[in-house]
């Protein structure tokens, strides 16, 4: 969708259809990306957020919690998936930041 693509950078084309790994994540975190999105098809679902990164075609960085879920029509058919990507890059700064003057 539109705030997606926003925040990748790319726009709807650069992803429709893509295989993963896609090109917004991290190469360091690809194997838990698939790892997440793997549960997610197997049916597990998880009742939390988890915090993911993705990088955007300029090269930076966003974090973000993403919430999943399944999206269900009237007759009970899983018809895909509706997700919340929360952007959290400033927190992540400001904790990093504290950390530092922390030690």
């Amino acid at each position: 969708n539109h705030a997606f693509c926003k925040h990748t950078g790319c726009d709807a084309l650069e992803l429709w259809r893509h295989v993963p790994p896609m090109p917004d994540w991290l190469p360091d975190e690809i194997d838990r990306t698939i790892a997440f999105h793997d549960a997610l098809l197997a049916g597990n679902v998880p009742q939390k957020s988890i915090e993911l990164s993705v990088r955007q075609k300029n090269g930076d960085v966003v974090h973000a919690l993403v919430f999943e879920a399944p999206l269900i029509d009237d007759e009970g058919v899983h018809r895909g998936w509706m997700g919340s990507f929360i952007d959290i890059t400033d927190r992540k700064a400001m904790e990093a930041t504290a950390k530092g003057h922390l030690e």
